[in-house]
Parts: structure tokens; C-alpha cells; sequence
């Protein structure tokens, strides 16, 4: 009976520690379970920060906008119309004022207009007072009594048979024509100023001028520094430029 009895409390004892170490083992593992799924989310919580997981999103983004902002940057510069000088020069030697308007200068149109007019202006206003007097001094100087425009261009009581008649016309043909040429000129110089011009703009279109170009003008009182007193002072005007 006491063998009986210590063979039960033994096999009962080893099936407790069985039973328990299996317990052991089964909250071991499930805490290591418990602690690998803990563990990610802690940290996840603390890499999202809640700093890192949560950021990195942010951070992707921000670099999508700055990237869409570049780009957008970039496609804006390259639909930046920059003009070709030689092509400008081309322009305006075809017609004036196209150079111009290639470089999307349009201000700059009335004022090279303005000069073509006037010149244009000058050479027929002096052209035909030059044919005037050259008609008038070939009169005076034929035969013909027919021929007398002559009375009609020079002063009032002055001797058609006179040499100073004579001397006049021919002055005033020689001075009208002085100017009509002079006047063709100038036209010629507007032309080719209006080609520079546009090959200057195209060629400085990016140029970047800075905001401080400047110009001051404002009094001030100079002094004589070998006698710096008030009756050796001097009211001025002091310019400064910035550039």
C-alpha cells in the first residue's frame, strides 16, 4: 500500500511538473508572440513618433510638390522666349521695324516709325523745294522769255536780269538739295540703327538689370578743406548713382 501509494503521488507529482513546465513553455512563447508583435508596433509608434513611419510620408510628398514645382519651373523656362539675334537681324533688314517686333519689342515701333516719317517728311519737303529753284535758275538762265517760273520763287522788287538773281536761285537749289541729301542719310542711319537695335536687344534680353540702378540728385553744402569755415562754403548739388 505505501509502495502503491508513493508510485501515485510520484506519477502525480511528474504530471503537475509536466503540465507546468508545458505552462511555462506556452506563456513563454506566446509573450515572445505577444512581445514580436508588441515590439513592431512599438516601434512603428516610435519611429512614426511618431517621427520616422508618419514623416516619411510627408517627406514624399513635399518632395512630389517640389519635384511637380521644378518641373513646372522648368517647363515655364523653356517656354521662355529668347530671341535669336541673327534672325532679328535678318528681320529688320527685310523690313524695318520686324526685328523689333520679333524681340516683342512693340514700345520701340512708334518711336523708329516716327523717325521713318520724318525723314521721309524732310526728303520730300526739301525735294521739292530743290526742283523749284533748279527749275526756276534753268529758267533764268535760258533765252526763252516763255520760260518764267522764276517770278514765282524770288522776292518781291528783285531784277529777274540781275546776277543777283541769278546767284539766288542757284544758292537756294544748291541749299535744298544740300538738305534732301542730308535728309536721305539720316533715313539710312534710322535703318541701320533699327538693326542694331534689334541684334543689342536679342542679344541682352535675359540680361538682368538690378533694382538698385539708380540716379540721386540732391543739395549739399561743399566745403573748402584748406579754410573750413562758414564764408568759404558753398551751396551744390550732389549727384550719386548706384549700379
Amino acid at each position: 500500500m505505501k509502495q502503491s501509494a508513493v508510485v501515485i503521488f510520484f506519477l502525480a507529482f511528474s504530471l503537475f511538473s509536466t503540465l507546468n513546465a508545458q505552462d511555462i513553455k506556452i506563456d513563454t512563447v506566446s509573450s515572445f508572440k505577444n512581445r514580436d508583435l508588441i515590439e513592431p508596433i512599438y516601434v512603428s509608434q516610435m519611429d512614426s513618433g511618431f517621427i520616422m513611419t508618419d514623416s516619411l510620408p510627408r517627406v514624399q510628398k513635399s518632395t512630389n510638390i517640389t519635384g511637380k514645382q521644378q518641373a513646372k519651373k522648368s517647363k515655364s523656362a523653356n517656354s521662355t522666349f529668347r530671341p535669336n539675334p541673327t534672325r532679328s537681324v535678318w528681320l529688320g533688314l527685310v523690313f524695318p521695324g520686324l526685328g523689333q517686333i520679333y524681340n516683342r519689342s512693340f514700345w520701340k515701333l512708334p518711336i523708329i516709325y516716327g523717325g521713318f516719317a520724318g525723314c521721309f517728311y524732310a526728303i520730300q519737303w526739301n525735294n521739292k523745294y530743290y526742283k523749284d529753284y533748279l527749275s526756276a535758275y534753268m529758267d533764268i538762265m535760258d533765252a526763252d522769255p516763255n520760260t518764267q517760273s522764276y517770278l514765282k520763287v524770288l522776292p518781291y522788287g528783285t531784277d529777274p536780269n540781275s546776277s543777283y538773281a541769278k546767284t539766288y536761285l542757284n544758292q537756294k537749289q544748291n541749299y535744298y538739295r544740300k538738305y534732301r541729301d542730308l535728309s536721305i542719310i539720316i533715313t539710312v542711319g534710322v535703318y541701320a540703327l533699327s538693326i542694331v537695335d534689334a541684334f543689342v536687344d536679342a542679344q541682352l534680353h535675359d540680361f538682368d538689370i538690378s533694382s538698385d540702378v539708380s540716379m540721386k540728385i540732391q543739395p549739399t553744402f561743399i566745403e573748402n578743406p584748406s579754410n573750413p569755415t562758414l564764408a568759404s562754403t558753398a551751396l551744390g548739388m550732389r549727384f550719386k548713382v548706384n549700379f
